[in-house]
Order: C-alpha cells, then structure tokens, then sequence
C-alpha cells in the first residue's frame, strides 16, 4: 500500500511536469514526513543524503567559565594549571587531508588564550618533544591553520619516540579515516591529572598518558572509537590501546561529542565496532594465527626483570610455552567486540583507568586498565 502510494504520487508529478516519471529520480515524501528517491528501475530508498548533522559535532561539553579559544582550523579548552589544552577538537574532511599547505615549524605563544600559554624557554633543553595535539598535517588545508597549529596553546611535551612513534601512527591513521569516510571528528589531549612532573618556568605538566576519540557521522556509519596511549615509545598495534569513549569520559571525565541525541549518544559512545575501523577481533586474530601457523612475539613479561618476554611463539593464545600461567591474568582493552555463534557482537568496554600500581623504580604503572581493582595484570 504504501508503495502504490509513493508510485501514485510519482506519476502524477511525471505527468505535471510533462515528462516520464521513470527516466530520472524523483523525490517525494512519505506519510510520516520521511524522504525517500524514486528511481527509474522501480525501487525506491529514502534519501540519505538529507541527513542532518548536529553543528559544532567535534566539540566536548563545556562549561563558560573555561578558557574556549577559537582558531580556524580547531577549537581548544585551555587549562592554566597544567599550560597545556585539556582538548583540541575539530572536523577533518577527505578534501582536507589533500592540502598543500607547508609547516611553518614557526613555535610561537597563543595571542588569543586569556592569561598567555607556555613558551620556547619551557621546552628548552628539557628533553620533550613539543608535540602537537591537532597535527600539522591535518591544518595542511589552510597557510593560516597551519601557522595557528604551531601555537604552544596546540603543544604538551611528549617523549621524542612517542611523538615520533605511535602518537605519528595514530596520526596517519586518522587521515586515513577522513579519506576512507569523507569526513571525522576529532578530541584530541592530554589526560591531565594533579602530581603530574613539569618543565619550564611556567611548570608545563608532563602527562603520562595521551587520547584520540573519533568520531564517524555520516552516510557511511555512525561510529566512534577512542585511543589511550602511554607518553612512551611502542611497537604495539594501535588496536592494543582501543576503548569505548564511554570509558575515555570516565578516564578523563570529559562529555565528548556533546551535539548528539541522548540515544544516539549512549548507543554510538558504549560500543567498538572493531571491523568498520579496520581491526580483527581477537578470535579473528587466533583464527589467522592458527592457519598460517605464523610465529608472533610472545604476550608475557618477565617475572624477574618485568620486561617483555623476547620469545617468539606460533600458539594460538599469543604466549610463549614460557608464559601460559599469564593468559588468565592478562588484561586488555584492544578488543570490545566477543563471538556469539560465529557472528560479531558488540560489548562495552569496563571503566579504563590508569594502574594505580608502582613499579620498581617507584614510579607509577602507566598502563590503562579495566580491573575493577585498579590495578593491572602485573599488580
């Protein structure tokens, strides 16, 4: 009945206008004020390029009294305690991703942030990378967004390998992203806590850990996706250090992607849909290691030295015969998806937080966990 009715509609529109109704798509509405194309070879969809996408869709929730600054190509919440951004936040489209603009690799304070922002002289010989929450690369679009992603209100002191590194890594991907989806929304900082150590003469805060939530609003999907990764060098997959951004708002406390519904909001940020972003589920993974019989470098750490195990192991688990007391222990956030009957099911991800263990050395774990207890599998 309902067809009839579009396909009434459709040839009465044809016959108003003088023309076949079935040589080219035409638009109608459905009784509920829906609307749908009708194509030439009689099927109809509804029209998903009428979608409606919130304004502001990168932006976390925030409160007037924080210190909001605006520039051309991202958004940022100051925080003067630690002299660094609590977030950095904007949209990066696959056009972007194409630009030509040069770096200016010019470092200069933030003229716009109330109350000033750290300084070469804070970075100076301190052994940190200044390294940039919103990437260079992504402000490539714009001579302007690129002198403005050089401001130190843009930077946080990272270790050398790690922005060099993974941080570098994730980077990349996340162009890949705006190229593979056409657009994404991008939160990007630090995860700022008291006690943080600092360099410089305005006591830049040195974090320990960084994030990235994603988010993809489109006609190819609504997903999101967040990353938490120690300021440290890495050689793990970017899948090793992937939650919920239901898990990084508990983490860092901050509401991100403000401008979606309530329901589309609790739907889109509980759950990973590992596949859409390009990784394997953990038995996926077994799967493949099982039939190639390839040899990985073993999970497990050390007892004595509590270093990574050097092994290589074909077993399907991932450890080393070495190691296997360690598999019922081990926790990890890479995966939020399980197998029921051969099909992938979406899951949330536990609270993450960062260990609240101590390691020989006296320094705090800077691994994330989601044991209830706080602390991770080598605590």
């Amino acid at each position: 009945m309902f067809k009839k009715h579009i396909w009434a509609f459709a040839i009465l529109f044809g016959l108003m206008l003088n023309s076949n109704p079935l040589v080219a798509q035409k638009h109608a509405l459905t009784n509920d004020g829906k609307k749908v194309v009708l194509y030439a070879n009689y099927t109809w969809k509804y029209d998903t390029a009428a979608l409606t996408i919130p304004e502001r869709l990168e932006l976390p929730e925030f409160k007037n009294n924080q210190n909001i600054t605006y520039h051309s190509g991202f958004t940022l919440c100051y925080n003067k305690t630690h002299e660094q951004s609590t977030w950095v936040a904007y949209q990066l489209t696959a056009a972007e991703t194409q630009g030509t603009a040069q770096r200016s690799n010019k470092f200069k304070p933030d003229p716009k942030v109330k109350g000033g922002t750290a300084t070469d002289a804070d970075y100076k010989q301190s052994g940190y990378d200044r390294g940039h929450l919103a990437p260079a690369a992504d402000m490539s679009w714009s001579e302007t967004a690129m002198q403005e992603s050089f401001y130190y209100s843009n930077m946080s002191p990272q270790v050398p390998s790690f922005n060099r590194g993974i941080w570098k890594k994730l980077e990349e991907q996340v162009r890949a992203w705006a190229l593979q989806f056409d657009e994404i929304y991008v939160a990007t900082g630090p995860v700022l806590t008291t006690g943080l150590p600092y360099i410089g003469a305005n006591k830049v805060s040195v974090p320990s850990l960084y994030y990235k939530a994603l988010l993809v609003y489109g006609n190819k999907g609504k997903q999101a996706i967040a990353f938490v990764l120690p300021n440290e060098a890495s050689q793990q997959p970017l899948n090793n250090y992937l939650i919920t951004i239901d898990s990084l708002e508990n983490l860092t406390g901050i509401n991100f992607f403000a401008a979606l519904q309530d329901d589309e909001e609790a739907l889109i940020e509980a759950n990973v849909h590992a596949p859409l972003w390009g990784f394997q589920t953990s038995t996926q993974k077994q799967n493949t290691t099982e039939k190639r019989g390839e040899a990985t470098q073993c999970k497990g750490f050390s007892k004595s030295s509590n270093a990574p195990c050097k092994l290589r192991t074909t077993n399907a688990n991932g450890y080393c015969h070495h190691h296997q007391n360690q598999i019922q222990t081990a926790e990890h956030t890479q995966d939020n998806l399980q197998i029921n009957s051969g099909k992938p099911t979406e899951t949330s991800t536990s609270k993450a937080v960062q260990c609240s263990g101590t390691t020989k050395a006296g320094n705090r774990c800077k691994r994330i966990t989601t044991n209830a207890s706080g602390r991770c599998y080598q605590h």
